[in-house]
């Protein structure tokens, strides 16, 4: 099947925040109105995303863990 960039780039995201649950890094994930709030043992940090749409809620939590130092931006992806 062919995939777009967006949806590469979303899959990536939701591997990450996958592993991130799985390790225990997120403590608490918030939405609310147009963002994600993620809280880690680092500290919390904020991305505006559309919290009805599941690949941009994985792409605003990966953008808030980069913030925290816990990963880079997946390739295509620019903050």
């Amino acid at each position: 099947k062919y995939r777009t960039e967006a949806e590469v780039i979303a899959g990536d995201c939701a591997k990450l925040v996958n592993d991130a649950i799985g390790r225990g890094i997120i403590l608490h994930l918030f939405v609310d109105g147009n963002c994600v709030t993620v809280v880690t043992a680092k500290g919390k940090a904020t991305a505006k995303c559309d919290p009805h749409d599941k690949f941009d809620l994985n792409i605003g939590t990966v953008v808030a863990l980069s913030r925290l130092g816990y990963c880079k931006m997946p390739d295509g992806l620019a903050e």
